[in-house]
């Protein structure tokens, strides 16, 4: 499969670009969120299953917020991972 090095700017001015993310189980086609103004790195839960990723039970839950001021609906961060990316 090709994939276009292309930008697109989506609805509510985000920025997504096309990408391939290769692990030792294969390869994934993904468009990517650029700039999201995060004050951290996250990875979507879906993605974590879908690479089959490994992750490790946090010691104390995280409340995840929305960018504008509520509760994320998926709730708490309880798992994080180490993620090399070059």
């Amino acid at each position: 499969m090709s994939i276009k090095s292309t930008l697109y700017i989506m609805k509510g001015n985000k920025l997504e670009t096309p990408l391939i993310l290769t692990s030792l189980r294969g390869a994934f086609y993904k468009k990517a969120l650029l700039d999201s103004g995060a004050t951290e790195n996250f990875i979507d839960h879906t993605m974590v299953e879908c690479l089959k990723l490994g992750t490790v039970l946090m010691k104390e839950a995280v409340l995840l917020y929305n960018i504008d001021g509520t509760l994320n609906q998926l709730g708490k961060i309880t798992h994080f991972l180490n993620l090399q990316v070059a």
